[in-house]
């Protein structure tokens, strides 16, 4: 009885504890001298926590026990913080969904992580874990599994009970089969299993769309000269076995250019920073494969290999597309993702043959429209740039165009915004911050007078990433565009001319703070739509009456219609537990007098 009353008294403090602490006191006690950018915890319409964001620490010993006893938590991001180990305490969180440990020093996946049953997004990615465990699947609820850039080997039949997984990443492993279970996976949309050691796919993955399976044939990158050196010569002593890992940061060897009759090159992460004149003398080659280096720039005579139809220069630094490439008639394959291109120059259209081209992951802010006239083109992958439109020269019936996650957020600079937006502006007036990405997340521009010739800069919505804008005191009498800012949390627009509210800012419904304080807003349509607003400040604006759609915001603490002609509360919000401040008695109110 002593034991049950001591485990009632136990689990009533706990509750107690995750129903009281503040975001406040989470910072203070975990992590005090954090910035915005490595620490972010979101509340409830309760006041509960239930999102906690934590980078870029020092947990090597062990993860922080307060972070447990936070039982309201649906979300939790540990991201390079030096983690060893998942405790037993994980369990405490039996309302997680998001778990977010990448880039740790991970080296197994706790079985306590196996009893998360409510948990559906796990990110496990660049982390030393060598094997997954069967417990996997018994997270029933997963629909994405992240565990790319890990070192695991293999993956367990069970892999086939989570029903619901949608998204499972596993590039970058040392991964030699996959187990046909996976193939059973119906609600699987993407399946990542690049450069991994894999020489077959199971019968029932052939063909399908969603399976990304580059680099794997050769799988150099899963040898190393000890597994060689048992698999072709058990028995050699070290004067008959000799074998060196390939480092070719002082550039590819001569003897390489001298073989003039090979069809196929591939020279994958090699360090190297440079490619000889020399490539040219190859002129048989077919395909040349030198993804994953340092290389900046091609030589003038990669254009002299006319025979050349794969050509794969992903993951290198290369900012200015290789004009040499231009010349290569007979391509059919170009692969330029994951570099560092700001343009493309309009002659692309002289690669008459070309089949395929990705330009993913790169700077673009433009695509020439002479790319429609690649008439071969069946394939054009453009996601993760900054375009806000493809040309319309492009025949999308017949060209397959992925144009995912497009922002000019992606390639802005603070620098660059105040150039564009605020050229005057004094520092008091102009505040921009970045996100841990490289993306502009926070921006204040204000005290400015923006009618006429100094019209509002556009660029402000096409800033996708942003998360918190203030534009305070700024002669705004509209905003086009607002609702463009999808994932705004936080929108300050006091002391202004607004007498309307901006058209589609209903559509931000990620906004949890608005300020329209110092304005001539007498109604609010659509405000019941922006379900996880907390705050909103209207003091000194033209309401009668409180907006009546706040009744349906089920997040909303806090509204402030001070220095407003209304004087009385609705019986409907008397003992609501929204805190509504109004003046009772003021000079528009005559019936005070």
């Amino acid at each position: 009885m002593k034991i049950k009353f001591l485990l009632i008294i136990l689990s009533y403090i706990s509750i107690t504890l995750a129903a009281t602490i503040t975001c406040k006191q989470v910072k203070k006690q975990i992590c005090s001298s954090c910035n915005d950018d490595n620490f972010q915890c979101k509340t409830d319409g309760n006041g509960k926590i239930y999102s906690l964001l934590i980078n870029n620490q020092n947990f090597g010993n062990g993860i922080p026990e307060n972070i447990f006893s936070i039982t309201s938590l649906k979300d939790l991001y540990l991201v390079n913080n030096d983690i060893t180990s998942i405790p037993q305490n994980i369990v405490n969180l039996k309302n997680l969904r998001r778990l977010d440990l990448r880039t740790n020093k991970l080296t197994t996946i706790s079985k306590y992580v196996g009893q998360l049953s409510n948990l559906k997004y796990l990110k496990l990615s660049n982390n030393d874990i060598s094997s997954l465990p069967s417990f996997i699947g018994n997270l029933k609820s997963l629909l994405s599994l992240y565990l790319s850039s890990c070192k695991l080997t293999s993956i367990p039949t069970s892999i086939g009970n989570l029903s619901n997984l949608e998204k499972l990443l596993l590039k970058k492993n040392k991964l030699e089969s996959i187990p046909n279970e996976i193939g059973n996976l119906k609600k699987l949309n993407e399946l990542d299993l690049d450069n991994n050691c894999i020489n077959e796919l199971p019968s029932n993955l052939i063909g399908k769309k969603y399976v990304s399976f580059e680099n794997n044939n050769s799988a150099s990158h899963c040898y190393s000269c000890e597994k060689l050196k048992e698999q072709v010569c058990s028995s050699c002593n070290d004067d008959d076995f000799e074998c060196a890992i390939n480092n070719f940061s002082n550039g590819i060897p001569d003897i390489i250019f001298e073989l003039t009759s090979i069809n196929e090159l591939y020279l994958l992460n090699d360090k190297i920073s440079s490619i000889s004149d020399k490539i040219g003398n190859i002129t048989n080659l077919k395909r040349l494969d030198i993804r994953e280096n340092n290389i900046e720039t091609l030589p003038d005579n990669i254009g002299n290999l006319n025979k050349l139809k794969y050509l794969k220069l992903s993951n290198n630094p290369l900012t200015i597309f290789p004009s040499s490439v231009l010349n290569l008639k007979s391509l059919l394959y170009l692969y330029l993702s994951n570099c560092k291109l700001n343009s493309i120059p309009e002659e692309i259209e002289n690669l008459t043959n070309l089949q395929k081209l990705l330009l993913a992951n790169n700077y673009l802010r433009v695509i020439p429209d002479e790319i429609g006239n690649l008439k071969n083109l069946n394939e054009l992958i453009l996601d993760n740039n900054c375009l806000e439109s493809i040309p319309n020269t492009i025949d999308t019936d017949k060209v397959s165009v992925s144009f995912e996650q497009n922002s000019i957020s992606y390639c802005l600079s603070c620098t660059e915004l105040k150039e564009i937006a605020c050229k005057t502006c004094n520092s008091d007036d102009f505040i921009c911050k970045m996100n841990s990405k490289g993306y502009i997340n926070n921006v204040t521009i204000k005290n400015q007078y923006f009618t006429g010739t100094n019209s509002f800069p556009s660029i402000i919505t096409k800033i996708t990433s942003l998360e918190k804008l203030d534009l305070t005191k700024n002669n705004l009498n509209e905003f086009p565009g607002i609702e463009k800012l999808i994932n705004l949390q936080e929108l300050t627009l006091d002391q202004n001319n607004f007498g309307n509210v901006p058209s589609g800012i209903e559509k931000l419904n990620k906004l949890q703070i608005l300020n329209f304080n110092y304005n001539y807003l007498d109604e609010f349509p659509g405000i019941e739509k922006l379900i996880n607003l907390q705050k909103l400040y209207l003091n000194g604006n033209l309401y009668y009456e409180i907006p009546s759609g706040i009744k349906q915001l089920n997040k909303l603490i806090y509204v402030d219609l001070r220095n407003n002609p209304v004087h009385s509360l609705p019986s409907e919000f008397v003992n609501s537990d929204i805190e509504i401040l109004i003046d009772e008695c003021d000079e528009w109110n005559t019936d005070c007098i």
